[in-house]
């Protein structure tokens, strides 16, 4: 827009121009010829126009002699100067004519008055002409004059550039300030944006900072009428970055064919129920292949069904011009709306792609076997429970918070430690929170020490509650128990919210949790566990573990079961907590972790990474990805023999080879095998990326920002996420 209004201001000027210098008071009418015809006199010689060469028409022959002769385009080539008129049928010289009137005595009259039209000896006569010294001197006038024409073009041209240039110098400020805001989550306008106004909101008043340093950029904040700092523009800007963003993501999907889709929905702080998709592929960038997880955006659901959620990711994949058909592979919670065997979403995507595979989000799958084992077992309960209030009434008051940490630095903990909430949905909070309590358990002890001896009466007998529950043995070794197996399912959960994860690498990684699991199940580490806590307890002088009385069960309520009988309090400890609670993550793992589609996922594993020939998986894999079985087969036998002498790990994952072909070029030879390789990297382990957008759209979404459109909200969550 800038650009165009600087030109139209110089056409307009060039306009102006033209006409004033064809405004000639004594020229003739010219009837219905050309007006640029030598026959028009003086009005018809303009200099910028240049001589009067028509090719287009048919020149008369006269009777000259015995023979017809008439004007021949040809003479025009090399004579620049040379110029005919149809009305007069006569020849002129233009810089001759041109200069006649400011040059008295200048050239012939036939060429400049009258008009030449003896054609017998015309090329004789033009020579004659154009050797003479007054032709010299009207072509040295006309030259000059030309010259200095192009230099007030020139620096008119120069000048253009130069007003381009600073405009888009000055938008390029714009975009990057709006583009660092954005980034940063910070909102762009303020409460008064009026000159007078001391704080005049985040975006202008960093345009003004920014200006200090920025000579150009200051004259065009306070110089220029035109600024480009309203909010109308902000919002355009935003909307074109916003756009590019989201062409580019679609462009790298559309590059890779085969793509995953994510779908959540959560609720934002005006009520209104959003739905965050994101999409996940193979993207290969210069020499590097990558796994990329992408937010597309936010859409508004007006209901939470799996057909509203279904109509909704056509639309959304429809609108970005993306195929449903080339969706390989769909992720989720586990709720009913999503995972519904018959109106869910991800079974009405099967109906219309049946190579989708559903992939019920492993980390919240990961989240539903800690709780499990939480709930059934009564001293995991018990223990969690004291936690969450530890954390409750310490972090619920500032001065109990500070009494907590000035204890801390007293006792030299070096870093402080604050204590942690519990969360059912928050997938590392378990452990988080039991790890805190442990490594400062001699603090929290002092704390609730002091809390009861000095503070006031409801908060002392709270206090004095909660150490009688935490001075104990038994909260001292499910401390140590839980702190141990929430360790290894808490790194396996972080793992899992990793977008480099691909589906193969996950299997064994499950795997390594299980034997992990089943290699501590045994009295000698359980043995070392007790043997820390009786250290700790000892160290507090705390009462040394008991056996609980036993209890004996009235005859009339007798069932005939017997009481388990245990030889000692660790003995009761190992087993009835220790075992029991890795029995239940164990068998919740095995179970939940075999819901998926897994038989095609353990294929495409067999197939590419074990490197030996199945025709039965082969056969397998073709039917379901509708695939030539003959083809990959073949392909997969010369494709099995390259990779062991081009692969140095021993335990590749789908991403070495994607990189693999990438560095070899290898997807022109192994067509299919390269389809199977991009299907099996865009497969997704969990919606972490969709959380993420939540987490992102809290950020945005404030109790001030509650009213944020839709658009806005989706472009500004696209800079901070990108």
């Amino acid at each position: 827009m800038i650009e165009m209004n600087t030109a139209a201001g110089q056409n307009q000027n060039s306009d102006s121009s033209k006409q004033l210098e064809r405004i000639v008071s004594d020229g003739h009418s010219g009837g219905e010829s050309d007006p640029l015809d030598p026959a028009n006199g003086p009005i018809a010689a303009n200099q910028w126009e240049g001589p009067y060469q028509p090719n287009d028409v048919c020149f008369p022959s006269r009777q000259l002699g015995e023979s017809l002769r008439s004007f021949r385009s040809e003479w025009f080539v090399g004579r620049p100067w040379l110029e005919y008129s149809v009305k007069l049928d006569s020849a002129f010289c233009f810089p001759c004519r041109l200069f006649a009137a400011s040059h008295p005595g200048c050239g012939e009259p036939a060429f400049t008055h009258t008009g030449f039209r003896f054609w017998k000896n015309a090329t004789e006569r033009f020579r004659n002409h154009n050797g003479t010294i007054v032709h010299h001197s009207a072509m040295t006038a006309w030259t000059l004059a030309k010259t200095q024409k192009n230099s007030i073009a020139s620096q008119l041209s120069l000048s253009h550039k130069a007003q381009v240039e600073k405009n888009r110098a000055h938008l390029r400020t714009i975009s990057e300030t709006i583009l660092f805001l954005g980034k940063q989550n910070i909102p762009l306008r303020g409460h008064d944006e009026a000159e007078s106004s001391i704080n005049r909101g985040n975006f202008l008043e960093i345009l003004a900072l920014r200006a200090k340093d920025n000579k150009d950029l200051l004259g065009s904040l306070f110089s220029h009428r035109i600024k480009y700092t309203s909010p109308q523009i902000q919002n355009e800007l935003i909307s074109i970055i916003g756009r590019l963003i989201q062409e580019q993501i679609v462009k790298e999907v559309h590059d890779s064919q085969y793509f995953a889709v994510m779908v959540d929905e959560t609720m934002d702080i005006a009520k209104i129920e959003q739905a965050a998709v994101c999409v996940r592929y193979l993207s290969i960038k210069g020499s590097n292949a990558i796994i990329q997880e992408r937010f597309l955006g936010f859409w508004k659901c007006a209901s939470t069904t799996g057909e509203a959620l279904y109509n909704l990711l056509k639309s959304v994949l429809c609108e970005l011009t993306l195929c449903l058909h080339n969706v390989r592979a769909q992720c989720y919670d586990g709720a009913a709306n999503m995972r519904g065997k018959y109106s869910g979403l991800a079974s009405r995507v099967q109906e219309e792609e049946h190579r989708a595979l559903y992939i019920h989000c492993h980390a919240h799958q990961l989240n539903l076997v800690l709780c499990e084992a939480c709930m059934n077992i009564r001293e995991v309960r018990n223990a969690l429970g004291t936690v969450s209030t530890l954390y409750s009434f310490i972090e619920g008051s500032a001065k109990r918070h500070h009494l907590f940490h000035e204890i801390q630095e007293k006792l030299g903990i070096s870093r402080s430690v604050t204590l942690k909430a519990l969360c059912e949905t928050r997938w590392s909070c378990r452990y988080r929170a039991i790890h805190a309590v442990k490594l400062t358990y001699s603090a929290i002890l002092q704390s609730l020490e002091d809390i009861a001896e000095h503070h006031a009466a409801k908060s002392g007998a709270d206090a004095a509650s909660l150490l009688r529950h935490i001075s104990t043995f038994d909260f001292l070794i499910m401390i140590e128990i839980l702190d141990y197996l929430f360790a290894i399912t808490d790194s396996f959960s972080r793992e899992l919210q990793s977008q480099n994860l691909d589906i193969s690498s996950l299997q064994g990684k499950i795997q390594s949790v299980i034997d992990s699991l089943t290699c501590i199940r045994n009295g000698d580490f359980f043995h070392h566990l007790w043997s820390s806590a009786e250290k700790l307890a000892e160290d507090h002088q705390l009462d040394p573990p008991s056996e609980p009385r036993r209890r004996k069960v009235p005859r009339c309520f007798d069932d005939g079961s017997q009481n388990h009988d245990y030889s000692s309090a660790e003995d009761r400890y190992r087993t009835a907590v220790f075992y029991a609670t890795i029995d239940i993550l164990l068998s919740e793992l095995k179970e939940r972790f075999a819901e998926n589609d897994y038989e095609i996922l353990r294929n495409i594993n067999e197939v590419l990474l074990k490197w030996q020939p199945n025709s039965h998986l082969i056969q397998k894999l073709s039917e379901f990805y509708d695939f030539d079985s003959h083809q990959l087969e073949c392909e997969m036998r010369v494709f099995y023999s390259y990779v062991k002498n081009n692969i140095i790990k021993d335990t590749p994952s789908v991403l070495d080879l994607a990189q693999l072909f990438v560095d070899k070029n290898l997807n022109v030879m192994f067509p299919l095998v390269w389809k199977l390789i991009l299907i099996a990297a865009c497969i997704p382990v969990s919606t972490a990326s969709p959380e993420r957008s939540f987490s992102a759209l809290r950020r945005l979404k404030t109790y001030l920002r509650s009213t944020i459109g839709r658009a806005t909200a989706i472009e500004w969550i696209g800079f901070n996420e990108h």
